[in-house]
């Protein structure tokens, strides 16, 4: 039997990798998926992946990494490409949206753009032919007609591991986005909704298997559609099982309603997060949001309604944005009065019609080249950071607003404030420098 080895950065869950292994499995292959944590040094990255790759042994190894993990997935590569005779191909965001970024390093035998779900066995039964071919072996997927194995996942041990310890499992629902906003590359792939039935079927297998409480959906499409949720719910319900989404849930504000939130509260959901990203009309405009401030307005007063705790996501520093833009959004988080408040430096990544606004109006050194991604190297704090300075942007003006947001929202205070609920008993907190438990 063949052996696939998929290599994934970053969290030790991808979906992409893990419904390409099940489907690898299906055609007669065994498969592991390895993951490279963001915060070892890259020595020993390359040492663990070799003690790894000696035991298992694959004969094909798969990167899939996305636009912020392409130094580590390079460095790597590049590693293995010289001490291993293994036929190595790479897909995933970054591969499909600056192949030819990839291909030019010549580090891969083989690039898949897109889907690849519906070439995968061709793939898999021709991969020895391929060869680097002066790095312009690229492959264009396709979607599978067989919708369901989008909701067949495999899962490494450590992964298996995680789910059982922490209870918790990313599950995704639908693929692409109907939403087009100029920041995100997801309204450019192609929109399907995955069966909600299958999805009801694996939350309820991930229940069963490994004692999984806490289900995280990706994407935010799992609360756009009303009968679509009730059909879940009428699933989860007649399974007998006891299975809670308390987890935070996204939600698009221009499309929730006051039923939408009841079949939430139906589910056990306890926090709905949403992209508002700006209260300024003008810039909602800009970024293509579909949305309006008084949607904003509308989701954040009915989450209070049905006692949902609210999450709103603000983002800084985008292009054009100025203090009178601030200040609407400042007016918004005083009034709206949500229950806590995430913000984020905005990134240009490829893939996006922001990505080129960004280099046709100067906002990136014209050393920069578009069609590769060599000139960026992550911070490892990610997007509650400035990840990359642009140019015209004034900075300091968004940590000033920043600051005044936290002054109104204090996620730390809310916190403290509702562990008085439990102060019959000891208790501590834990958590990183962005998340507390």
């Amino acid at each position: 039997m063949k052996k696939l080895l998929m290599i994934i950065f970053t969290e030790n869950s991808n979906i992409g990798a893990s419904i390409l292994c099940s489907l690898a499995r299906e055609y007669g292959w065994d498969t592991d998926i390895y993951f490279v944590p963001p915060n070892l040094s890259n020595i020993d990255n390359e040492n663990n992946i070799k003690l790894f790759i000696d035991e298992y042994k694959p004969d094909l190894i798969s990167f899939t990494f996305k636009s912020f993990e392409r130094i580590q997935a390079l460095y790597l590569a590049k590693m293995l490409k010289s001490n291993l005779s293994i036929k190595i191909i790479a897909g995933g965001v970054h591969p499909t949206l600056m192949p030819e970024d990839v291909a030019i390093i010549q580090l891969f035998d083989t690039i898949i753009v897109g889907d690849g779900m519906g070439i995968w066995k061709d793939v898999l039964d021709n991969y020895n032919n391929y060869d680097n071919l002066n790095g312009k072996n690229i492959i264009y997927g396709k979607s599978h007609p067989r919708k369901e194995l989008y909701t067949n996942y495999f899962h490494s041990k450590s992964q298996i591991e995680r789910m059982k310890s922490t209870e918790t499992a990313n599950i995704l629902t639908a693929i692409g986005c109907m939403n087009k906003c100029n920041f995100c590359h997801s309204g450019n792939q192609k929109f399907f909704p995955m069966n909600i039935e299958n999805v009801a079927q694996c939350v309820i297998d991930l229940y069963n298997k490994y004692d999984v409480r806490n289900f995280h959906f990706l994407d935010d499409l799992f609360s756009y559609n009303l009968k679509r949720l009730q059909k879940f719910r009428e699933i989860i319900k007649e399974s007998g099982l006891d299975i809670k989404f308390s987890s935070q849930i996204s939600g698009m504000a221009n499309v929730f309603n006051k039923e939408i939130a009841e079949e939430l509260v139906k589910l056990g959901v306890e926090t709905v997060n949403f992209g508002i990203e700006t209260a300024s009309p003008k810039l909602l405009k800009f970024l293509n949001k579909k949305q309006s401030v008084e949607d904003c307005y509308n989701a954040v007063q009915i989450c209070h309604d049905f006692k949902l705790n609210c999450v709103i996501n603000l983002m800084f520093g985008i292009p054009t944005q100025n203090e009178d833009d601030y200040e609407c959004t400042l007016e918004f988080v005083k009034r709206a009065k949500p229950d806590s408040v995430s913000c984020f430096f905005y990134t240009p990544y490829p893939g996006t019609k922001l990505y080129d606004y960004c280099f046709d109006y100067k906002y990136l050194p014209e050393s920069f080249d578009r069609n590769k991604f060599d000139w960026f190297k992550p911070c490892i704090n990610g997007i509650s950071d400035v990840q990359l300075k642009l140019n015209n942007i004034d900075y300091e003006l968004a940590n000033m607003y920043i600051e005044k947001i936290h002054e109104i929202v204090d996620n730390d205070k809310l916190l403290l404030k509702k562990m008085k609920i439990i102060d019959l008993h000891p208790w501590i907190i834990v958590g990183t420098s962005r998340h507390y438990y």
